[in-house]
């Protein structure tokens, strides 16, 4: 409680003067510390790096920049959307949905953001997950700017006959400075992802990186590192008018290689846009313009071979290319001939060579040089790409079937497995672990009545009984059989190791008796040992050799 005297004192002099005299007591009794603060240290006193004309850089106010623009009623924001990527197709086949990207501020009308949907793309195989399909985009979405705005949506929608289905929505702050970089934002539906969304949100005054909304699009914000320099599409040739933009043959999907001068190797990308005269390709993130009207095409992209397919090879605008070691690669010929002819793109027979032409030099001999993507082993064999050959693989467990997909003059590429593999036809044991489908084996694979591929029966110590095994190598006394994931070699000199094989019981007569020549009784033939089981069945380890 206050004192009278106290109560009496601040009637006559006020609560206000009271209230500064104790201010000024307490500065008295506890006065501010002597401290010197230097915000411009640097700036104020120089040190000796200034004497000698040294620039100290200071740091900035704010940590965070924000993005802002004055911008006027006209001017628009551009949401540039390059892919779709990571999307789960709900029937389970790959490339049979549709789909289109919208964008939209919170709380727009369903009519205003069905005005901005992008045309509807087919999707594709991931090149990343397989078991997953992605879109090729690249459009510009235009929205008018508005600077109260903190957000914009992105939504993708797939096409269905009874309606369109919302997969997922992306929320990009549109004040980010990050955003105006190409990169990846979720699509999240119901609070899971649904998928990823790769764009890029450009303020008014800014350039957006693709050309003409609603056309044909050239990418020029991203220059891809990993495939090389960009060939982009003539003036000249972009002008050409053209009914049907396919003309050059590619379409929106297909899987294709691109030549990396960087990595000095073929990179394995996708087809993200066709133009007329022109396509772009995508591979992880990065994209290239080519000009397929090139000359040297076939030395900048071409086709993937998959299994059972042989790729159509790009029809080329250069002169025919002898085989010799002066050339590194072969170019296809004629495509200057058919098109003085037709006007158009080659022939289908002219381009896989059916009718070969006849050399000016001997016109009675075919003039092999202009067939593309040919080479011939040392014995005279001839290897096409898309043909069917053996090769002998360690890792893979001895031979597999391989598909060619590139021939060069001495080398081509084999692909088995998901695996790659580039064998050189010069080599001079080939024939050891490279030869063709259907090529006889060598004459010492035919020792002991065993060829590469037949169907036998090895005895298991671990099973206890007889299983189905193929023969994967043969050599001189010597055999490689594969069963299941194991692999086993066994000496047919050795008279315990025969007992292990025997031909199948279904084995035609006329396929035993050839096989039992030279053989002795119950070592090739139907059974090694009574009741079919070797003597040391059921007693553990066979006996050594």
């Amino acid at each position: 409680s206050k004192s009278p005297l106290r109560l009496a004192f601040w009637r006559g002099s006020g609560e206000f003067q009271w209230e500064h005299m104790a201010d000024d007591w307490a500065q008295a009794l506890y006065p501010q510390p002597k401290i010197k603060w230097y915000p411009d240290m640097v700036d104020e006193h120089p040190s000796i790096l200034g004497a000698f004309g040294v620039h100290v850089p200071v740091s900035p106010d704010t940590a965070v920049p924000v993005r802002v623009v004055s911008a006027g009623p006209c001017q628009e924001l551009c949401v540039a959307v390059v892919r779709v990527i990571g999307l789960l197709p709900p029937s389970g086949n790959l490339g049979a949905e549709s789909y289109y990207v919208t964008a939209f501020y919170p709380g727009e009308s369903d009519e205003v953001c069905s005005s901005r949907r992008t045309p509807s793309e087919n999707a594709f195989q991931s090149l990343e997950d397989p078991a997953r399909e992605e879109v090729s985009v690249h459009r510009n979405i235009a929205l008018p700017y508005n600077s109260r705005q903190q957000f914009v949506k992105i939504a993708v929608h797939r096409v269905h006959l009874a309606g369109d289905e919302l997969v997922g929505e992306a929320t990009v702050p549109i004040a980010d400075p990050n955003v105006a970089v190409t990169a990846p934002w979720p699509l999240m539906l119901d609070f899971e992802e649904q998928g990823e969304v790769m764009l890029s949100v450009h303020l008014p005054g800014d350039e957006p990186p693709f050309k003409n909304f609603g056309e044909e699009a050239t990418q020029v914000s991203e220059t891809p590192h990993e495939l090389g320099e960009s060939h982009p599409v003539s003036p000249a040739t972009s002008r050409q008018k053209s009914a049907e933009p396919h003309t050059h043959g590619f379409s929106v999907g297909d899987l294709v290689e691109v030549y990396s001068k960087s990595g000095q190797g073929w990179v394995r990308a996708r087809v993200a846009r066709v133009h007329r005269s022109g396509m772009t390709v995508e591979s992880n993130g990065k994209t290239k313009d080519v000009d397929c009207e090139l000359p040297n095409l076939n030395e900048i992209v071409r086709r993937v071979t998959t299994h059972g397919q042989t790729p159509e090879p790009f029809p080329s605008r250069g002169r025919c290319l002898r085989r010799d070691a002066s050339h590194p690669l072969e170019t296809l010929d004629a495509s200057v001939r058919s098109r003085a002819s037709s006007g158009g793109r080659p022939s289908h027979s002219t381009l896989h060579g059916s009718s070969p032409r006849t050399s000016g030099a001997d016109p009675g001999r075919v003039d092999a040089h202009c067939q593309p993507n040919v080479a011939r082993t040392p014995s005279g064999h001839t290897v096409r790409t898309g043909d069917k050959v053996h090769v002998l693989s360690k890792s893979g467990g001895g031979w597999n079937l391989a598909t060619v997909i590139s021939v060069s003059i001495h080398e081509v590429e084999l692909e088995y497995r998901d695996r790659r593999r580039t064998v050189d036809l010069r080599e001079p044991n080939l024939h050891a672990y490279f030869r063709l489908a259907n090529q006889e084996p060598p004459s010492a694979a035919h020792s002991h009545g065993y060829r590469v591929g037949d169907s036998i029966e090895v005895f298991s110590a671990t099973a206890n009984q007889w299983v189905q095994a193929v023969v994967v190598t043969v050599q001189q006394n010597e055999i490689s059989v594969e069963y299941g994931d194991r692999g086993r070699r066994i000496d047919i000199r050795d008279e315990a190791s025969r007992d292990l094989v025997r031909r199948p019981r279904n084995c035609s007569p006329s396929r035993e008796d050839s096989t039992r020549q030279g053989a002795q009784p119950g070592r090739q033939g139907i059974a090694p040992r009574a009741h079919h089981l070797p003597s040391w069945a059921g007693q553990g380890s066979p006996p050594g050799p």
